[in-house]
């Protein structure tokens, strides 16, 4: 269990991945590492009352809700193991999470607080040719802040040793914290109130705005044949043209914009899509669905579409000055 892994099974099993919220003061900490923030309280009437989110392979069940209720509930879950044809539809769903929401009608977002998430045991693997194959390797079993834990530390165990006692019991709380922790997104509907869009919610900017105005570079892997060695490289097909507030990615000929947030101390930068080669989501869901498909109907299709396109979890990109370089 080096740090890699465990980001690397957090974001697997968040692979709904939501833009994670800070802490208030009214945050406490559990015996299991996990920092317990307070949802916050529902402001108006609530729009995603019995809605259903989709993504590519995964969907967010948002339960019906009436007047004067204080949250709700929500399922997130992922398509079941198993090969699916072209015509085979996505009808089995494995629940890998459970918890509550609440809602902001002024601000338009949402924010879940997860209360059981099911563990994983290796990475998320998808074949796809004619007949897909999904092999996510979930356990079926949801569990609790203290089960995860204990789920995760029996199975790195074996990498205590080599870290020692201080960093292994560190990177459980970082996941702790990165599992269970509230998270909150915008939400809008397509046209017709028929599609729920979901959208990240950036950090505040921090110091200085070093990137307006400026090109920076994105960075490869470099394999040296005589040391044996990798180290990242600036990889000139990948660009970033920054205005103050906005940023056109370019990667191997695909445009991307969006706006951005950047903390000048921590060289961190974080970006939100909002255009895939000239499209937003509104337009990429009002592309037609093809006479065959997995979903449940073509809206469904279309939704998952739009929504697959933008990245919903926040990411935290190291910026350099010195080379004009993001990693």
């Amino acid at each position: 269990m080096k740090k890699s892994i465990l980001l690397g099974v957090s974001v697997i099993l968040l692979v709904l991945g939501m833009a994670v919220v800070g802490c208030d003061d009214s945050s406490t900490e559990d015996s299991t590492g996990f920092i317990d923030e307070p949802l916050p309280v529902p402001i108006g009437d609530n729009a995603l009352s019995g809605k259903i989110f989709y993504k590519r392979y995964d969907k967010i069940t948002f339960s019906v809700t009436t007047g004067g209720a204080v949250n709700g509930t929500y399922e997130k879950s992922t398509v079941a193991d198993g090969r699916y044809g072209p015509a085979d539809k996505f009808n089995d769903y494995l629940v890998i999470e459970t918890g509550i929401y609440t809602w902001n009608e002024e601000a338009k977002t949402v924010t879940l607080k997860p209360e059981k998430v099911a563990g994983q045991f290796a990475g998320y693997d998808i074949l796809e040719v004619e007949v897909i194959e999904i092999q996510s390797a979930y356990t079926s079993l949801l569990m609790n802040a203290a089960e995860t834990r204990a789920f995760y530390q029996t199975l790195y165990e074996e990498d205590r040793e080599e870290m020692g006692n201080a960093a292994f019991n560190e990177e459980l709380n970082f996941l702790m914290n990165d599992i269970f922790g509230n998270t909150t997104n915008r939400y809008s509907f397509s046209t017709g109130n028929t599609a729920l869009f979901l959208d990240k919610v950036l950090p505040a900017n921090k110091g200085t705005n070093e990137l307006s105005g400026q090109t920076y570079y994105g960075t490869s892997w470099d394999y040296n044949y005589e040391t044996g060695e990798t180290s990242r490289v600036k990889d000139m097909n990948k660009t970033y043209v920054f205005t103050a507030s906005g940023f056109t990615n370019t990667l191997f000929g695909s445009i991307t914009t969006g706006s951005y947030a950047y903390d000048s101390t921590a060289k961190n930068v974080w970006f939100k899509e909002e255009t895939v080669d000239g499209k937003n989501k509104a337009a990429i869901f009002a592309e037609p669905a093809p006479f065959v498909h997995r979903y449940i109907d073509d809206n469904a299709y279309c939704a998952a579409q739009a929504n697959e396109a933008f990245h919903l979890r926040v990411i935290s990109y190291e910026y350099k000055t010195s080379d004009k370089t993001i990693n």
